[in-house]
C-alpha cells in the first residue's frame, strides 16, 4: 500500500489534535437565544449567528430562534448579522450564562460615500489591485479565490498620509476554490501604509485589517485537491506556530527560534502558563526569528507584557503582536477557520 506524505502529515495532525485537547479541557454548551427587530419588536428570521472565524454557525428560524455550539474555553466573538442591519458582536463570556438570549438588530441607515478634504488621484483599479494583492494574497490565489461583490468595497488613497484605506458596509463573499471554502467577511477596516524608497518607489511599509469571517464548505464532500492545500496552508503557519508555542511543542513541529542570529531553546524566550483554559505567553525578549522547516522565516515581535491563545490556537490582544516574512504573507485567501482539524 502506497502512503502518500498528505496522508502522513494528516495522521501526525490528528494525534497532535488530540493532546491539545487534552491539554485544554474541552466543555461544549448550547447557546440558544432570539433575533428581533428592534424597531417592531418582532423576530427575524434567516439571520445569520455564527462563531467569528470559524465554520460554526446558524440561521435563525421563523421565530427568530437560534442555537450555537459554543465551547466555553474559546475567546471567540459570537457574531449576529443580517443584511440591512447593523452587525451585533456578543462576548461569550457575557451571555454563555444565560438561558436565552435576546438579540435586537437595528436597521443599517443607508449613507452617502464619506467625504474627503483631499483629492484621491489613484483610479479604482489601481486601488483595487493594490488592496486585492494584500488582503487576498498574491496573483495565483487571486485567480482561485475572487470577491464576488468587489462594487461594495469603498476604496481611497490618502496622499498625504500615503494610505490605501477600504471598507464594507456589507458584507463581502469571497468564493475561494483554491481551499474550498466559501467566505462571509465584514471587513470594518483596511489600512495599506507607504512609503518612498531612496529611489523614489513606492514601498509598502505596513498592512492591517479587520473583520468577522465565516467559513462554509464550498462542496457537500470535501475534495482530496482541498485537503492537501490546507494541510500545506496550515504547516507553518500562524495557526500551526500559535497552537504548537501553547502545547511546547515548537521543535517537534519543525519550528525553531533565534533571538540575535542565534538559536536556541524556544522555551528561554517564551514563557508559557496554563491560565483558565487559556495559554498565557510572555516573550522575554525584544524581538526573535522564527524559522519552520528550515526555509521559511518570520520576524515577531509585541507591544505587551503578554498575550493569551485559546483552544483553537487564537491569539489575543491580535493587534499587539507584529510579523514580517513568512507568516505575515498568508493573506485571506490561504487562510484557514480556525476550528480546522478540530
Amino acid at each position: 500500500m502506497v502512503i502518500s506524505n498528505a496522508n502522513i502529515f494528516h495522521r501526525l495532525i490528528s494525534v497532535y489534535i488530540v493532546f491539545l485537547f487534552s491539554l485544554f479541557s474541552y466543555s461544549q454548551q448550547q447557546l440558544k437565544g432570539i433575533v428581533y427587530d428592534d424597531a417592531t419588536k418582532e423576530p427575524l428570521e434567516a439571520v445569520v449567528v455564527y462563531l467569528d472565524g470559524t465554520t460554526k454557525g446558524t440561521i435563525t428560524d421563523a421565530f427568530g430562534r437560534f442555537s450555537l455550539e459554543i465551547n466555553t474555553n474559546y475567546n471567540e466573538s459570537i457574531v449576529v448579522a443580517y443584511l440591512g442591519y447593523k452587525t451585533v458582536i456578543l462576548n461569550p463570556d457575557k451571555v454563555v450564562d444565560q438561558k436565552n438570549v435576546l438579540v435586537y438588530l437595528t436597521e443599517e441607515i443607508e449613507s452617502l460615500d464619506p467625504i474627503y478634504l483631499e483629492t484621491d488621484d489613484w483610479s479604482r483599479e489601481k486601488k483595487l489591485r493594490y488592496f486585492k494583492k494584500y488582503f487576498i494574497g498574491e496573483l495565483r490565489i487571486q485567480e482561485k479565490c475572487k470577491i464576488i461583490n468587489e462594487k461594495d468595497i469603498h476604496l481611497y488613497y490618502s496622499s498625504s498620509e500615503k494610505t490605501l484605506y477600504a471598507s464594507s458596509s456589507v458584507p463581502l463573499t469571497i468564493k475561494n476554490k483554491y481551499l474550498g471554502y466559501t467566505i462571509t467577511y465584514f471587513l470594518r477596516e483596511f489600512e495599506l501604509k507607504f512609503s518612498l524608497g531612496s529611489s523614489g518607489l513606492r514601498l509598502v511599509n505596513s498592512i492591517y485589517f479587520a473583520g468577522t469571517s465565516f467559513f462554509k464548505e464550498y462542496h457537500k464532500k470535501i475534495k482530496n485537491k482541498y485537503i492537501v492545500r490546507r494541510e500545506k496552508s496550515f504547516a507553518g503557519s500562524k495557526l500551526h506556530f500559535m497552537r504548537s508555542l501553547a502545547l511546547k511543542k515548537l521543535q517537534e513541529n519543525k519550528f525553531k527560534v533565534f533571538y540575535k542570529g542565534f538559536a536556541g531553546d524556544p522555551y528561554e524566550y517564551f514563557t508559557v502558563e496554563l491560565l483558565n483554559n487559556f495559554a498565557k505567553v510572555h516573550l522575554g525578549v525584544e524581538r526573535v526569528s522564527i524559522l519552520y522547516d528550515e526555509k521559511h522565516q518570520t520576524d515577531m515581535w509585541i507591544s505587551t507584557d503578554y498575550f493569551l491563545i485559546d483552544g483553537f490556537g487564537n491569539y489575543s490582544p491580535i493587534d499587539q503582536l507584529f510579523f514580517s516574512g513568512y507568516m505575515s504573507n498568508h493573506r485571506v485567501g490561504m487562510m484557514l477557520p480556525l476550528d480546522y482539524n478540530l
